[in-house]
């Protein structure tokens, strides 16, 4: 259980047109479904952390890859079930320290980070022969804010969108958690920095992907009085995706 903490309180839509999502990407033609994320409680924290197992960011041609052995997830849910949630994932640690701040590649150490961007899960799926597909994902950074990887000489910077291909299954534990399994293509990204060019990097693309998988808990929230950006964790509930 978390301590009581001042932390940034994200937010949580319910959409009721299902026209104002965009559809997610599709493996062929199929019967379009909309999940819903579910609560055993109307004031439910979401955390998740995956500790040893690398949530990647990937551009090909050039090959470059950059792990993060340990990512948190962290977001809130009001009045469930809603059809979308936005969390704020956090990124750090090496193969040989996973206390590291940073993450690494094959050019050495790399920084992740997230600024005032999160991530928006949806619950747009689309189903062929009774099987659903990725469901939507979108990365929102307000006020032209921009999720930074940073190492010596060279910034690769990647801003608000929905990447056109790819995205997040769900798959629901016994345990009353939800593995999230990312797999989003097609990113759109800028360079800047010297050493970009030399790594054969140009200065815009849309060939990146992020590649991970991590698993979420929900808790009650517990937080009281005027203060919105503050919650309590309390005991663990069940959540799930259907």
């Amino acid at each position: 259980m978390f301590e009581k903490r001042k932390a940034l309180r994200l937010a949580l839509l319910m959409t009721l047109a299902l026209g104002a999502l965009a559809a997610a990407a599709l493996a062929g033609e199929g019967e379009e479904t909309v999940d819903s994320f579910k609560s055993e409680s109307n004031d439910t924290v979401l955390t998740g952390n995956s500790i040893g197992e690398p949530n990647v960011f990937r551009i090909t041609n050039p090959n470059i890859k950059v792990e993060c052995f340990v990512s948190t997830f962290a977001g809130t849910v009001e009045n469930p079930p809603v059809q979308e949630v936005t969390i704020r994932p956090t990124y750090s640690g090496t193969t040989a320290n996973h206390g590291s701040e940073k993450c690494e590649s094959g050019a050495g150490e790399i920084t992740v980070d997230m600024g005032e961007c999160d991530y928006m899960l949806t619950g747009r799926t689309n189903k062929i022969d009774e099987e659903k597909v990725d469901a939507e994902v979108k990365i929102e950074c307000p006020g032209g804010a921009e999720i930074k990887l940073t190492a010596p000489g060279c910034t690769i910077l990647i801003p608000s969108q929905v990447p056109k291909e790819g995205g997040v299954t769900y798959e629901n534990g016994e345990g009353g958690d939800i593995t999230v399994t990312a797999t989003v293509t097609g990113i759109k990204y800028e360079t800047e920095g010297a050493l970009c060019s030399l790594a054969g990097l140009p200065k815009t693309g849309e060939n990146a992907d992020y590649l991970g998988t991590i698993t979420v808990f929900g808790y009650e929230d517990e937080g009281t009085g005027e203060a919105k950006d503050e919650f309590i964790e309390g005991k663990q509930v069940g959540i799930e995706v259907s």
